[in-house]
């Protein structure tokens, strides 16, 4: 029996099918290829983020600053007693001290010191509420040590204890020589030998303000961090070596939402290639994060914690 010559059309039907199969699978491939691409965002032409008066007092050449808003996190905690150190800053022989509740917040500049055997040295910069800033002015007037003139300014020499970070647990206060000035409602206060220095230099930017967050490193990761709103409880940015290699500075800020912790950081590298080829490596260094963007040359990394760790994520700024 002859058999039966393969029609034309049977030919015609598997390679159209073999086709359809092949184009679905390219179709998938670059699907995927696609879909694990990491779309690059750009900042707009011209950006800024929203200036606060205390950064006009933060002389050139900071490598970290931090600041905790207390007005911000009693307020959105509903908890004024979260803290577990209500001290601020205390002064020896003094009657008055500041708490945490006697201020809207404190910001911590600090700056490095070429001498390996010498420690790094802290300027804050207080914001207390009228009437405590009005009684520790009267004091330190009348018991400060020694009185300093400084352009139409006087620095007064005190014997001190800050705690920049009333985040941690109470310790009891270590007393040394600091520098104190009172300007416009603000305390600037810095320990140690350089101290009287730093406080100048403070005084000096003020009357020139804005070179440090004119620099365009700090402009746009502060722009990539905050809010328009401004209501973050605590933002931080750093120039100090991060895990990751090639990160040139790091900024965090803290928000409380809804009962949730929202961290979010701002990784800055040289070149939009360095960021891309380096995101894997920032995926792993915070693997509990939600989100990753990159702009132009900076990751974007937010992360949402439950609100009882939000003691903890300000530990970390």
């Amino acid at each position: 029996m002859r058999r039966r010559a393969p029609k034309k059309t049977d030919h015609v039907v598997t390679y159209s099918f073999l086709l359809t199969f092949m184009i679905l699978a390219l179709a998938a491939v670059i699907f995927n290829y696609l879909g694990s691409m990491q779309v690059i965002h750009h900042l707009p032409p011209t950006y800024d983020f929203k200036r606060a008066d205390w950064m006009g007092y933060v002389p050139p050449g900071a490598e970290k600053i931090t600041i905790i808003n207390f007005s911000h996190l009693f307020i959105q905690t509903g908890n004024e007693s979260l803290l577990p150190n209500d001290r601020l800053l205390v002064l020896y022989n003094f009657t008055s001290e500041l708490k945490v509740h006697d201020v809207d917040y404190i910001a911590t500049a600090l700056y490095r010191i070429t001498d390996p055997n010498a420690e790094d040295i802290a300027l804050n910069i207080i914001r207390p509420k009228q009437y405590p800033y009005q009684e520790l002015a009267e004091e330190v007037e009348e018991k400060g040590e020694m009185a300093f003139p400084h352009k139409g300014h006087t620095i007064i020499q005190v014997t001190g204890h800050v705690v920049n970070k009333p985040v941690i647990t109470q310790s009891a206060p270590e007393y040394v020589k600091a520098y104190i000035a009172m300007d416009e409602g603000y305390l600037l206060y810095s320990e140690g030998a350089r101290g009287l220095d730093l406080v100048r230099q403070s005084l000096d930017a003020a009357d020139e303000p804005g070179q440090f967050f004119e620099q365009q490193q700090v402009k746009a990761s502060l722009y990539l961090l905050l809010s328009n709103e401004g209501d973050e409880i605590g933002f931080s940015y750093s120039t100090f070596p991060y895990v990751v290699s090639g990160v040139s500075s790091t900024s965090t800020s803290i928000s409380f939402e809804e009962g949730l912790v929202i961290t979010r950081y701002v990784f800055s590298f040289a070149s939009t290639d360095m960021a891309s080829s380096s995101l894997d490596a920032v995926k792993k260094a915070n693997l509990e994060a939600t989100d990753f963007q990159i702009f132009d040359n900076y990751i974007v990394v937010t992360t949402k914690y439950d609100g009882r760790l939000l003691l903890r994520e300000l530990r970390s700024l």
